[in-house]
């Protein structure tokens, strides 16, 4: 199936919609459509390119070139997925680093413009979140040709973020 990929997830029906299916385990992709509530879409790579539903979303992925997994400390970018959102041109762009965990997101789109930062120690623990508030929108927010994204992570590094573990809101220095 050019649109999917063997294992993963296509549909998704909730279970009411379910019981209106004579028989779910055999009907087709098509005969499921009508009662699904989410879609999705696949790359060439398998990962997620539409999702589809109340409001369709295209993703765009750019892999990091520079990044070295192998001794990546886990603050550098692997992935960039930038996710727009058809209905109102909303963009989320997410930088993951080689773990999949979160390194920074940024939502823009009509009244928001707002980044939200992660740092993780060597073993992969998140050891800080540097939330909207700390950002000055209006100084150019990060340098994605940076693995470690430069100019955001240095910025909030030099305010306060919010430590996790058995402190909760400690702050940092």
């Amino acid at each position: 199936d050019a649109n999917g990929q063997s294992g993963a997830i296509k549909l998704i029906v909730h279970e009411d919609n379910l019981a209106q299916i004579a028989d779910a385990e055999s009907a087709t992709d098509a005969q499921l459509a009508g009662y699904a509530y989410v879609y999705y879409k696949y790359n060439q790579v398998r990962w997620i390119a539409t999702r589809s539903g109340a409001i369709e979303k295209t993703i765009e992925y750019t892999l990091n070139p520079n990044v070295d997994v192998l001794n990546d400390t886990g603050n550098h970018w692997k992935r960039k997925a930038v996710m727009t959102c058809q209905a109102d041109n909303s963009v989320l762009t997410v930088f993951s680093n080689s773990r999949e965990q979160d390194l920074l997101k940024h939502e823009a789109g009509p009244g928001v413009d707002k980044v939200t930062a992660y740092r993780f120690d060597e073993r992969g623990k998140q050891v800080a979140v540097y939330h909207p508030s700390v950002f000055d929108l209006d100084a150019g927010l990060y340098d994605e040709s940076q693995s470690n994204l430069a100019s955001i992570l240095n910025l909030a590094a030099n305010k306060s973020a919010v430590k996790h573990g058995p402190a909760q809101n400690e702050q940092l220095p």
